[in-house]
């Protein structure tokens, strides 16, 4: 057959693969002009671990390749390579050869390429860096493959790289040389021609040494002058918010945006180390990063917050899902994006039980005159929930007299029952074997010391969502005491965090994708893939092992737990920042599928990947399985430092 038609059958055949799709024609065909055809036929070792780097690499025409690591305990599976996959271009300038073994599991056609002609062509093309970055990752199974600045920069597609999330990489910039300030004396009529003559929504009020003591917006001076409520003749220190917001100078607006969101407040006065102890630098408001950032999250949050019925709620909920699906483009923005749809979630499940609450009592059921309050567990209580179910809500109240337990467990049944009716009326399906968690403080801790007693007998595996949890709405104190009870019991119950270890790794990450189907970490091929069960929760379990090692319980938040861990643990830093990565990879998926294609159940079925989705999840499968394995075998005292 003539070179020239050769050369035309290899080009189409890589133009339907990445990284090859984004070549041009010519140089497609150049490219593949100077390819040679390799067969092998079943059982054949291309190469071996530690053997010296070819000048060449291959990608696979037809066949089956499994990728191994030998280890004295024998031959371990890494990786199933298929028709389109690269094969031997993983090259690290920290090993003397091959980091694998590579098999023909079948019989195999072999396009064999030049690797500096091919790193010379993709340089070229910013999507192949792309794609070979993640493919590159995948391989590096012991290098901090997700942790250099450069990686994460390569990884951006030009969606994540112009998104107004990502757009505004630099700090936020003032809108004004000076910050608008008075003294606590000056008379209210001249704060507010100074604001006015400023052109600001805010002005802050400073001592003689520039620290802040109050700060006065213009809602305040609508809220409490304009209705006569204070004289205009008073002093500024008369109408100033002394619960104000300090932030550190040099951050993006996107950061302060999510301050405020957080915060649920609309100004935040920029200091030199961003505490009250420091002069004020500047003041940025709500107006201002809404400018910025062409968004306003914090109206949003306000407007949820006043909603007056369901179907006002409804509405604001999906606003608000349109906002963050203008922001969903990939795994650099989902922890922004995650914490933000929290605030949003808590918002909504706030203004629905104050709505229930209202109905009862205007129905003759005034609440309980007793101190309750309620809670978030699991993925919602992690501030990790992307998806369209409603959340895990339970209710803790005191203990309330023998005559009234009965009127009051019957309240708040029925206040539980109109509140999930609700959020389903808002848009939210119901969660999988749904159940009430309605319980007094005492049943609560009841059931943590139950299950904390006796590990393997009460079956903490089922029950250990439950130990992530938040107060949303009530009494604070309720929940304090809960952790209070936890943390007694651990000092208690020695069989407690080894058998939650050891539980740690009964869900495994997949092994690889092939031709169409996951691969398990046992060989069992699958069509789909559960994310939040191969991966997403058995990163929080092992979080929560960490977390509870160290006795910490600052926060559920699995970003959060590895964080403190690698503080704690810094020799486990890589594992730990490379945990993290894999999360955010993760959980863009999840967040994609969950929330953007409003799928019930976090199932993606492996078609709806592309290749580089999937060479990137597969470096994230090897960092949790890192992770699994590091969490599962450290020893657990008293405390894990």
């Amino acid at each position: 057959m003539k070179t020239s038609v050769i050369r035309y059958r290899v080009a189409d055949f890589l133009r339907e693969h990445q990284p090859f799709d984004v070549f041009s024609m010519e140089d497609l065909l150049a490219f593949s002009g100077t390819g040679r055809v390799i067969f092998h036929e079943d059982d054949i070792h291309l190469y071996h671990k530690g053997q010296a780097y070819e000048s060449s690499f291959w990608v696979i025409q037809q066949g089956r390749v499994e990728i191994s690591d030998e280890t004295p305990m024998g031959a371990q599976l890494r990786d199933v390579l298929g028709p389109g996959d690269i094969l031997g271009l993983d090259r690290y300038p920290a090993a003397a050869g091959y980091l694998h073994t590579a098999r023909t599991a079948t019989e195999v056609i072999l396009y064999a390429f030049d690797s500096e002609a091919f790193e010379e062509l993709v340089a070229r093309y910013p999507e192949a860096t792309r794609y070979m970055t993640a493919h590159l990752s995948a391989g590096a199974r012991h290098t901090k493959a997700l942790q250099s600045p450069v990686t994460r920069e390569r990884l951006l597609s030009e969606k994540e790289k112009t998104v107004w999330l990502n757009a505004r990489v630099n700090v936020y910039e003032p809108m004004t040389r000076q910050a608008a300030t008075c003294g606590p004396e000056l008379p209210i009529r001249d704060v507010a021609r100074r604001m006015r003559e400023a052109g600001r929504e805010a002005l802050a009020v400073v001592d003689s040494a520039g620290l802040t003591l109050g700060l006065i917006t213009r809602t305040g001076l609508c809220d409490r002058v304009a209705t006569g409520d204070i004289l205009v003749d008073a002093p500024a220190e008369t109408i100033m918010d002394c619960r104000f917001r300090t932030v550190a100078p040099g951050l993006r607006s996107t950061d302060y945006m999510l301050q405020m969101v957080r915060s649920r407040c609309s100004v935040l006065a920029i200091t030199s180390d961003g505490s009250t102890a420091t002069a004020l630098q500047e003041i940025v408001t709500e107006e201002d990063v809404a400018i910025d950032c062409g968004r306003n999250p914090i109206a949003l949050l306000r407007a949820i917050s006043i909603s007056g019925t369901v179907a006002e709620l409804a509405n604001m909920r999906e606003r608000a899902r349109d906002l963050v699906l203008d922001g969903l483009v990939g795994p650099s923005v989902i922890e922004w994006l995650m914490q933000l749809w929290s605030e949003i979630n808590r918002e909504m499940l706030k203004r629905v039980i104050s709505i229930a609450e209202a109905e009862l009592s205007i129905a003759g059921r005034p609440a309980p005159d007793l101190p309750s309050c309620w809670m978030l567990f699991g993925s919602a209580g992690r501030d990790e929930l992307f998806s369209i179910t409603v959340p895990q809500i339970g209710l803790a109240f005191a203990n309330p007299s023998m005559a009234e337990t009965e009127e009051v467990r019957r309240y708040f049944d029925t206040l539980m029952a109109k509140v999930t009716a609700k959020l389903k009326a808002c848009g939210l399906k119901a969660r999988p074997n749904e159940s009430t968690d309605l319980r007094t403080l005492d049943d609560w801790k009841a059931f943590f010391v139950h299950r904390m007693q006796d590990p393997i007998g009460n079956r903490v595996y089922q029950a250990r969502e439950y130990f992530d949890f938040q107060v949303v709405k009530g009494d604070p104190a309720l929940g304090a005491g809960l952790l209070a009870t936890i943390l007694q019991e651990m000092e208690r119950s020695p069989s407690f965090l080894p058998v939650l270890a050891n539980d740690v790794i009964a869900n495994q990450p997949p092994l690889t994708f092939f031709e169409g189907t996951v691969i398990e970490s046992d060989g069992q091929l699958n069509s789909t893939l559960d994310l939040e069960k191969t991966a997403m929760t058995p990163i929080a379990d092992a979080a929560r092992v960490l977390a509870f090692g160290s006795r910490d319980v600052s926060s559920p938040n699995t970003l959060h737990r590895l964080r403190r861990a690698a503080g704690i643990m810094p020799h486990y830093a890589s594992i730990l920042h490379d945990a993290a990565e894999a999360w955010r990879i993760v959980g863009y998926h999840h967040a994609l599928n969950g929330f953007a294609r409003q799928c019930q159940y976090d199932v993606v079925h492996q078609p709806r990947l592309t290749r580089f989705d999937q060479r990137l999840l597969k470096t994230a499968f090897d960092s949790t399985r890192r992770f699994l394995e590091l969490a599962s075998t450290l020893e657990y005292g008293r405390a894990t430092r």
